[in-house]
């Protein structure tokens, strides 16, 4: 039996099988292991084990009730099914073993900050992540994806984790789809269509209460994010933003937080969300201020940012941004809808400033840009409280 000691996590490799033959003699084996060793949490590596018994069970439930941070991890099928039909899925934290799949000749049908999207075959595409490798950070987003879809959020559920290279992929069953971005590049003569189901994506939405699900408060999130920025700004234009903040209603209403074309694909002329790690709630005005940063913001700072980003010109882009919000708050007259934007646009740029200063390094000419911009909205504006 062997064993290793990796960033205070103790994980000891077992063998082949684990049952009343041997069962003794691995529950001896591991406690040498354990007293040997210093760690905070434990994990057992059954990556070469094809059978386990009730004994080895009884040795892996004694281990559970000993160490809270205990897991089970590379569990074939077959094993794994041995631990759910007896309930220890239920219990203990195990991690099945992940298949390897390969991208090579896949086509790109969707890039990001965080992801590409390939497409593997005529019915499923692969989510390769690109920012962590981390399978904590990968659940965390998988399951705000099940609770949108159980919500009625139309998102795409993903039925496999799987290694690809040294990083993780994500794989979606999704019959012909294209991003929404491509489909208006393929289709542009039916821009307006699509404007018209991208406005009814964004009020299902905001529409849409997220229930007893435990998903993050956009506002206590964005309360935290502008502390980021705080050294480079006026005391009293610090006081102002966090004042404007607090103005926006308390809302228990779904939230994206980058839906913008990219990551929305388009199946049968219905819309899918497949990225869903920024998924919280709270008041519309926090996605509409991420869509502007998309179309409007980054390439005031940066010309041709949403040519490089989304192959779209920036009078499409723009045309995307207002139409889309105009259509959103279609009962409005033209007077409120042009309130409404000044304080979406105000808190667009109150994100540009914290994801200016969250990227690697600080780019201080986008930050001044955006500065300048935020300024013009904090002397005029007193709340950010929309009208619906």
């Amino acid at each position: 039996m062997d064993f290793k000691l990796n960033e205070e996590c103790l994980t000891i490799i077992c063998g082949e099988r684990v049952d009343s033959s041997n069962a003794e003699e691995f529950s001896n084996e591991v406690d040498k292991i354990i007293a040997a060793n210093q760690f905070d949490s434990l994990a057992l590596d059954f990556e070469a084990t094809k059978y386990i018994s009730s004994a080895g069970l009884r040795v892996v439930l004694r281990l559970a009730k000993t160490y809270s941070e205990f897991k089970v991890i590379n569990v074939s099928v077959e094993v794994y099914d041995v631990f759910e039909m007896t309930g220890f899925s239920s219990i203990i934290k195990i991690e099945k073993e992940m298949r390897e799949v390969s991208i090579e000749g896949a086509e790109l049908i969707g890039d990001g900050f965080c992801s590409k999207v390939y497409r593997l075959n005529k019915d499923t595409i692969i989510k390769v992540i690109t920012n962590t490798t981390d399978l904590n950070d990968i659940q965390r987003e998988l399951n705000l994806c099940k609770q949108a879809f159980i919500l009625g959020v139309p998102t795409s559920i993903s039925f496999d984790v799987v290694k690809v290279g040294e990083r993780y992929g994500v794989v979606f069953e999704m019959l012909d789809c294209l991003s929404l971005r491509d489909c208006i590049l393929k289709n542009p003569d039916k821009l307006d269509e699509y404007i018209i189901m991208y406005a009814n994506l964004l009020k299902k939405l905001g529409t849409t209460e997220k229930g007893d699900f435990k998903i993050p408060s956009a506002k206590e999130l964005e309360f935290e994010f502008v502390k980021r920025f705080e050294p480079y700004v006026s005391k009293e234009d610090f006081a102002k933003i966090n004042e404007l903040l607090a103005s926006i209603p308390d809302r228990n209403t779904l939230v994206h937080g980058d839906c913008h074309i990219k990551n929305i694909m388009v199946e049968k002329d219905e819309p899918a969300l497949i990225d869903m790690d920024t998924l919280s709630y709270g008041d519309p005005i926090f996605e509409m201020a991420a869509i502007g940063a998309t179309y409007i913001a980054f390439e005031k700072t940066e010309k041709g940012n949403t040519m490089n980003f989304l192959k779209l010109s920036a009078e499409t882009c723009a045309k995307i941004y207002y139409d889309t919000t105009r259509l959103y708050f279609s009962n409005l007259s033209d007077e409120q809808y042009k309130a409404n934007l000044d304080k979406m646009m105000c808190l667009t740029f109150i994100h540009m400033l914290y994801w200016t200063i969250g990227a690697e390094g600080m780019n201080h000419s986008r930050f001044d840009v955006c500065y300048e911009e935020l300024k013009k909205y904090l002397g005029t504006l007193s709340d950010l409280r929309l009208e619906y």
